[in-house]
């Protein structure tokens, strides 16, 4: 258990924990001349109250943490100068609250019956959740602030040190014996205090260099508490060792003002029940529970939780306001610059973040209205993703149920093996049941416990996609380092282009106010912060020139604008004890009928979006906001067994390919369009003059591309041109500047376009897919199309196309793609027509010979055009057979295709043409696949070029010159 006091920053006061590694910063001070208390809402009460009220954390005996000495000394390990080592904050005794001194975040837990009684020393949300803000000899004491000094890591390290000296050393026993009143004659007083001693010190061991073992040390101010929850929870107290997961994605404590009143409380939009939210966290922060025992009477479920302590704890936090920049500290606000910042951050930020009075949400339970942020998707954002690879988002069935099997919500019920959330649901909800049938409370306290949300046994409100949440602006100055996990050390960096920010820094215990950040002088601190390690990415939100999305999320901003925004948070709020009013004020701003909220702007990027809610009524019609571009990547959905259903048909296809080629007796061919009617060169030449929306990626600006062009038929296997078939066009453009999309081919200088000769894809998703192949194996196609229209017409329409000439047809892209951050649809349009009659005597392959006849004649013109998407509700991202209406969204054309004339017989054509590898993400990022179909297609794709690769004996470079 050597990580005693972290796990909180999760689920409510949020915390975490650490990695098994000594101190490294923040050496002792003295203590500060003078103490500055701004003006938020509370009286010294209740920060006293906060501070010293207990969750039920039972880290370890009282008497002993009392009496231990720190290691290497004789003083004691509670001692203010310890304390301050560790980035903790010495406060003094008071009779009623902390009788014994305790440092804030420190206090004492006493149960009185059960297997867990006795008294102990546990973590209350003030330690992670309350801050010193140092400038100059002077202390703002912060409340419900980041604790962005706080080193669990080396606290729990240290800890465990002593306690193993403790035992191992027989004078310092004797010297904590005495001070407990333990003396030489109290032989069972000193061997129950041995006792305790011993488990304690057994107990911070393993969790130091077990549970919260990490590779690298996450520094001060941060720690990993999803999976150090997880790790305490599931692996500890579930007593499976094997369920344990490394801390990777350290994050820092958020800030505790507005998290009452937040729909989402977290950094990202995970769980908005206070209780059920604040219990999770102590279950990870050392409360004790017992989860091994086979029935409730024989303990099974007891705990430490107090959960009136949190009740109380959060009832407070409902009446705490941010603090206002303190002036006569940190110096004068320009309040010309950040007048300009205001109108800066109404342009570029007011979308995400919220500022006082807020949006607020539909009404809730008993008409009570919630802050509605904005939960932006890990891909749009940008930022380090590495949280949402812990246990606690993962779907699989990857860890060990123990004595939770019997009791898990179906259909996991009775499983072996089951997805950690449900694991952590059921013993989660045993622990409440039991903790809250102690209490009594009437149904009216437990309504307001669960902070007027829906909760056990009702149905929890639909979770947004995974994203990080814009939390509200005021009080923002207050928390350096920036992003979720401090990989940004001052707001004016957070305002660059991420390019430009620091990638090490040094973390010191100085605040600088003038880029409103730390100080990363190393004079008040030498811990050093590197971006390149792991969880430490300092990408995303970024300011930049080029298409939003993927980490951008705002125009560049120049120097003098960055100031000013600096500026204006600084000004942030603008009234002392400035309270969010819990439940919504009269007249809520409603964000569902705000034109300018993330989520209007863009419908279909959070789940829980009330009916309606795309098409705000009050919305003036005229409004440019109203008509904004909406975001690409937010739209896009994993479909339920997404990699499974991809592998399904990438298994079904190699297998055919089995089929159609023995080994050894005839080259492998392509999976899907192995027919070629023709390969041709070509040139793209990209339009000047294009509207700003359109210039993305290679349309940014004008410029001619070399171009190869294969024309094909779209059979799965090579048939007479007599039998109906779609027909393909695949463009792949050369010297294509920029790292790509495919891990493999980052630095290849290629970008393709594929495309068939009608506007929709032949299935809807995946699991159709699989089921298609399925039919076709069994000849139950009529079968499959029987109950699917969209999907039957989709094939009719496929099939009615009247092609004769391969260089005749209009093309499309039949699914969506990026452009920039709008979505799109793209197609090549013939320019220089002929007639397109069928030949007097068809034979097998009449298109090619029609094709060779019209180039080798003259040039041909297409014309390359894009469609943007204008309503995800009638032009879907993850419907591929849905039609986009081109009437409502006309294409737009951005480019020429010139194919001079050639002769396609020419040497190496044919060989060429089957040779090259088409894949849609032989792309930028700035054209990048969107939905699940696209996604399938990149596994697929490659593992039938590996698959022809490997049967053939043949290598697969892409191209850097034309050929020919």
């Amino acid at each position: 258990m050597k990580r005693l006091l972290g796990v909180m920053l999760t689920l409510a006061c949020a915390g975490g924990i650490f990695g098994s590694v000594k101190p490294s910063f923040a050496q002792g001070q003295a203590p500060e001349r003078r103490m500055v208390f701004p003006d938020q809402g509370w009286s010294s009460e209740d920060r006293l109250r906060y501070y010293f009220t207990s969750q039920g954390s039972a880290a370890l005996s009282y008497d002993v943490f009392l009496n231990l000495e720190a290691p290497g000394s004789q003083q004691l390990f509670r001692s203010d100068d310890n304390t301050r080592r560790f980035g903790l904050f010495p406060f003094p005794a008071d009779p009623r609250f902390n009788p014994d001194g305790l440092p804030i975040g420190l206090t004492k837990t006493v149960v009185t019956d059960g297997q867990f009684k006795g008294e102990w020393v546990g973590v209350t949300c003030a330690a992670c959740h309350d801050n010193e803000i140092k400038y100059r000899g002077t202390s703002i004491k912060v409340s419900g602030g980041n604790n962005n000094r706080i080193d669990f890591m080396g606290y729990i390290s240290a800890l465990s040190d002593a306690l193993d000296e403790t035992v191992n050393d027989p004078a310092r026993f004797d010297r904590m014996a005495q001070r407990a009143g333990a003396g030489a004659d109290a032989s069972a007083s000193r061997a129950a205090l041995r006792k305790r001693l011993e488990a304690d010190a057994l107990a911070v061991k393993g969790y130091d260099e077990i549970l919260a073992l990490t590779p690298s040390p996450a520094g001060p101010g941060r720690m990993d508490a999803l999976r150090l929850i997880h790790n305490q929870v599931v692996s500890r107290w579930l007593g499976i060792p094997q369920n344990w997961s490394a801390p990777l994605a350290p994050a820092k404590p958020s800030l505790a003002w507005n998290m009452a009143q937040s729909n989402w409380t977290q950094w990202s939009g995970v769980l908005n029940d206070p209780l059920l939210r604040n219990l999770g966290e102590s279950l990870g922060v050392f409360v004790r529970m017992d989860l091994t025992s086979k029935t409730r009477a024989e303990g099974l479920f007891e705990s430490t939780a107090d959960i009136r302590g949190q009740i109380a704890i959060e009832n407070l936090l409902r009446r705490l306001a941010p603090p206002q920049w303190p002036e006569d500290v940190l110096g004068k606000i320009d309040r010309n610059k950040a007048a300009q910042g205001k109108a800066l951050f109404a342009e570029n930020c007011s979308s995400c973040h919220s500022r006082y009075p807020h949006r607020w949400s539909e009404p809730q339970l008993q008409g009570k209205r919630f802050i509605e942020n904005a939960i932006i998707a890990a891909g749009t954002i940008g930022t380090d993703p590495g949280q949402f690879s812990s246990p606690q988002f993962d779907a699989r069935p990857s860890m060990m149920t123990g004595s939770m099997s019997g009791m898990l919500e179906a259909p996991a019920t009775g499983a072996l093996l089951a997805p950690a959330p449900a694991i952590f649901l059921a013993l989660s909800r045993g622990v409440y049941d039991t903790a809250m049938a102690k209490l009594g409370l009437s149904n009216q306290e437990v309504i307001e416990a669960h902070g007027f949300q829906p909760t056990f046994p009702a149905a929890l409100p639909p979770i947004p996609a995974l994203g990080y949440k814009a939390a509200p602006i005021e009080g923002m100055w207050t928390s350096p380092p920036y992003l979720h996990n401090g990989s940004v050390p001052n707001l004016y960096e957070l305002l660059s282009p991420a390019a430009e920010r620091s990638k090490t820094f040094l973390i010191g215990n100085e605040f600088d106010p003038v880029n409103v950040g730390i100080d990363t002088s190393g004079k008040s601190g030498s811990f050093r912060f590197d971006t390149a390690l792991i969880g430490n990415s300092n990408s995303g939100h970024s300011f930049e020139s080029g298409p939003l999305g993927n980490g951008v999320i705002g125009r560049a901003l120049s120097v003098a604008e960055r100031w000013a925004l600096v500026e204006y948070v600084k000004s942030l709020p603008d009234a002392p004890a400035q309270i969010t009013p819990f439940g919504g004020p009269k007249n809520p701003v409603e964000a569902w009928q705000d034109p300018d909220f993330f989520h209007v702007r863009n419908p279909g990027t959070f789940n829980g979006a009330p009916a309606g809610a795309a098409a705000p009524a009050q919305a003036p019609a005229a409004s440019p906001k109203a008509a904004a571009p909406v975001s690409a990547l937010e739209q896009e959905q994993v479909e339920p067994d997404e990699a499974k259903n991809t592998q399904l048909i990438l298994d079904a296809s190699i297998a055919r390919l089995r089929s159609q080629f023995p080994d050894g007796q005839t080259p492998v061919m392509r999976d899907a369009h192995p027919k070629a009617h023709g390969l041709v060169s070509a040139q793209f030449i990209v339009l000047d003059g294009l509207p700003a929306e359109l210039r993305h990626g290679i349309f940014s600006a004008p410029r001619t591309f070399d171009a190869l062009i294969r024309f094909s038929a779209g059979n799965v296997e090579v048939q007479p041109d007599t039998v109906p078939q779609a027909a393909g066009m695949a463009i792949k453009l050369l010297g294509v500047e920029g790292e790509k999309l495919l891990p493999s081919e980052k630095q290849a200088q290629t970008q393709d376009f594929i495309m068939i000769n009608s506007p929709n894809f032949f299935v809807k998703n995946l699991a159709d897919y699989v089921d298609l192949h399925e039919a076709l194996g069994r000849g139950r196609l009529q079968e499959f199309f029987k109950t699917r229209p969209e999907e039957t017409a989709a094939i009719v329409e496929i099939r009615s196309q009247k092609l004769n000439n391969p260089v005749q047809a209009r093309y499309w892209s039949m699914t969506p793609y990026l452009l920039g951050d709008r979505a799109i649809k793209f197609s090549a349009l013939p320019i220089s027509l002929t007639a397109n009659l069928p030949p007097a005597k068809p034979g097998p392959d009449f298109m090619r010979e029609a094709m060779k006849s019209q180039v080798s004649s003259g040039d041909v013109y297409y014309e390359f055009a894009v469609q943007l998407q204008t309503d995800p509700a009638t032009m879907p991202l993850e419907n591929p057979v849905k039609n986009w209406d081109e009437a409502a969204a006309p294409f737009q054309r951005v480019a020429i295709i010139r194919i001079p004339r050639q002769d396609i017989d020419a040497p190496g054509r044919v060989e060429l043409a089957e040779n090259l590898a088409f894949t849609p993400w032989h792309s930028l990022p700035e054209h990048r696949p969107l939905g699940s179909m696209n996604r399938s297609r990149l596994r697929i794709y490659e593992g039938i070029a590996e698959f022809r690769r490997n049967s053939n004996g043949v290598s697969q470079v892409e191209p850097t010159q034309m050929p020919f």
